[in-house]
């Protein structure tokens, strides 16, 4: 289940986040920038922030993990793996993907049905 949240505490963290964002948003939309580096420069925090027990710190084992890193996954049958960044899952079950599309782009994707996945879009501009 997700982590306790302490609000305040984590309401700073995630200002924190969006202001060292804005003094280097040029160098982040920059070739240099890569896609490691915006995990464990943004992501991670923002989801440690926000509950997700990322790094797995209650030592749980893979199948009751809440966030599982590039979890390979099928949509379909004849479809090819397909692996998001993240895997967010409540009590074992799948609840939604995070993946980054590109430089500006993130997709969420949100079970609605089982095996029935729903595409959701941010861009970063």
């Amino acid at each position: 289940m997700l982590t306790s949240l302490n609000m305040p505490n984590n309401l700073e963290k995630v200002e924190a986040l969006i202001r060292k964002y804005e003094a280097n948003k040029s160098y982040y939309h920059s070739q240099k920038y890569n896609k490691t580096l915006l995990r464990s420069d943004f992501l991670d925090p923002l989801f440690e922030a926000l509950g997700w027990d990322i790094k797995n710190a209650a030592g749980k084992s893979i199948s009751e993990r809440e966030v599982l890193l590039e979890e390979s996954l099928r949509d379909g049958m004849m479809e090819h793996t397909k692996k998001p960044d993240y895997t967010f899952r409540l009590f074992s079950e799948r609840k939604f993907f995070w993946k980054r599309k590109s430089r500006r782009s993130i997709l969420c994707k949100t079970m609605v049905q089982p095996n029935k996945l729903e595409d959701m879009a941010l861009r970063l501009d």
